[in-house]
This record gives structure tokens, C-alpha cells and sequence, in this order.
């Protein structure tokens, strides 16, 4: 596995492949990065893709086509981590697509159930928010700020 294309990797899959969260509010800010987790958790692509901005699915776009660029060699690596996607597939996949299928693999949700979340704060100004959420693994803790914006009605998590 080349070091570019497992960074690009890695990075898909470290955005959003956190820990579980459990409780919280089901709307607002908050409840969208709860939502997103709770997605993960159930190996949901889907519904994980449905909290996403439109803004993340930009960037995951641009490690898509990254990783497009040598679709052979990507789509080996990507299936060496329990993630078979067709090097033909890969060429034409759209970002949505491509975060469903990510999102729903074993590896991902095995990650996420792996630890834990809680949210720490949430402030809120318009159409913006963020959200502190700490994540707990048995091999580290870690806080992380998530920004979540409000798009045709409703929250969506934008940071990856």
C-alpha cells in the first residue's frame, strides 16, 4: 500500500469513523452529530451520508477523486480493508456513494463500536454551530470540535 493512497485512506475513514454516542437530544446541532455516530454505529451509510453538509460531501469528494486517480491500486487497498469496491466502480462513484459504502462497512462500525462519545458543548450562532464532542477508544481520548450547519432545514454535520 502506497503512503499517499493509505493517507488518503485514513483520512476518509478517520473523519467520521468515531465512537458511538448514545443520548442527547434528537434535533438541533447536537443531536446531528449524535445522529451521525448512532449511523456509523449501525453500519448505516445511508442515514450517515443523509447528516452530512453539502460542504463535506465536497471534501469527501476531493479524496474520492484522489484515490480515482489509480483506481486499481486503490480499489486493492480499499478491499484489503474489508471496503470491495470495483476499480471501474471507483472511477464513476459519486461522493455520496462512495461515504455510503464506506460508512456501511464492518470496519468502520467495528471502530465505532469500539468507544465512546459525549458531547461537551454546543454553541450555536445562526446557521453555524459547534460542537465539542469527547471520544474515548482503549487506545486514546481525545476532544474534537465538529462544525454543524443548518441546510435546507436541517443540521448537518460539516467537519470531517
Amino acid at each position: 500500500m502506497g503512503p499517499r493512497t493509505l493517507r488518503i485512506l485514513l483520512t476518509a475513514i478517520s473523519a467520521m469513523a468515531l465512537p458511538s454516542c448514545r443520548g442527547g437530544s434528537a434535533d438541533g446541532p447536537g443531536g446531528a452529530v449524535l445522529g451521525l455516530y448512532g449511523a456509523l454505529e449501525a453500519g448505516d451509510g445511508a442515514r450517515a451520508v443523509s447528516l452530512l453538509s453539502s460542504g463535506a460531501l465536497l471534501e469527501i469528494g476531493e479524496r474520492l477523486e484522489e484515490l480515482a486517480a489509480d483506481p486499481a491500486s486503490s480499489s486493492e487497498q480499499l478491499a484489503m480493508l474489508g471496503i470491495p469496491i470495483d476499480p471501474y466502480e471507483l472511477e464513476g462513484m459519486t461522493a455520496a456513494r462512495f461515504a455510503e459504502v464506506l460508512y456501511s462497512s464492518g470496519m468502520v462500525r467495528g471502530i465505532v463500536r469500539s468507544g465512546t462519545v459525549s458531547i461537551e458543548s454546543v454553541e450555536t450562532d445562526g446557521d453555524s454551530a459547534e460542537v465539542r464532542v469527547r471520544c474515548g477508544f482503549p487506545w486514546a481520548t481525545s476532544t474534537r470540535r465538529l462544525t454543524v450547519v443548518l441546510e435546507d432545514g436541517a443540521w448537518r454535520v460539516a467537519t470531517l
